[in-house]
C-alpha cells in the first residue's frame, strides 16, 4: 500500500494540529529574522484560538444532538447525517476550528514564515481526512449526502 493510501484516516486531526503547531514553533525558533512584533499579537492570537474553540464546540454539539459519533477516525460509524446548526455553513466546522486555532498559534509566534504551515494543514486534512470521510459518507448516506455536498462548502 503506498504511503498516500496508508495515511488516509490514520492520523488523528488533533495530532495533525499538534504537529503543525510544532512546525510553527520550529520556524519561529530557526528563522527569527522573519519575526514581527506588534502590541496586539497576543490579543489577536487569543481571539483566533477562542473562535476556533467555539467553532469546534459547535460542531461537536451538532454531532451529539444528532446522536452520532465524533470519532474522525471511524466515519463509517456515523449514525446520522448532520446538516443542521453550524453544518448549514460548513461541512467541517471542527476542522475549521482547528485551522483557526493553528492560525492563532501562527499569530502568537509572530513569525511571518509560519503562515506557510496553514495551507499545508488544510492540504493534509483535505487529502487524508476529509476526502476519505466524504467517500465513506457518500456511500453510507447516498443522495441526501450528495445534495449536501453541493449546497455546503467544505471549510466555509
Amino acid at each position: 500500500m503506498p504511503p498516500s493510501e496508508w495515511l488516509k484516516l490514520r492520523v488523528p486531526p488533533l495530532a495533525v494540529l499538534a504537529l503543525a503547531a510544532a512546525m510553527v514553533w520550529t520556524v519561529d525558533r530557526t528563522l527569527p529574522q522573519f519575526a514581527v512584533a506588534t502590541r496586539h499579537l497576543g490579543l489577536m492570537a487569543a481571539t483566533l484560538v477562542l473562535t476556533g474553540g467555539i467553532v469546534c464546540l459547535m460542531g461537536i454539539i451538532g454531532f451529539r444532538r444528532a446522536k452520532t459519533t465524533v470519532d474522525p477516525m471511524r466515519p463509517e460509524r456515523a449514525a446520522n447525517l448532520v446538516i443542521a446548526g453550524i453544518y448549514r455553513q460548513s461541512r467541517n466546522p471542527m476542522y475549521l476550528g482547528l485551522l483557526l486555532v493553528l492560525a492563532g498559534c501562527v499569530v502568537y509566534a509572530g513569525n511571518v514564515v509560519g503562515v506557510v504551515v496553514l495551507p499545508g494543514f488544510v492540504w493534509f486534512l483535505n487529502r487524508f481526512q476529509i476526502g476519505p470521510e466524504e467517500d465513506i459518507l457518500r456511500r453510507k448516506f447516498g443522495p441526501p449526502y450528495k445534495d449536501y455536498l453541493k449546497r455546503v462548502k467544505r471549510w466555509w
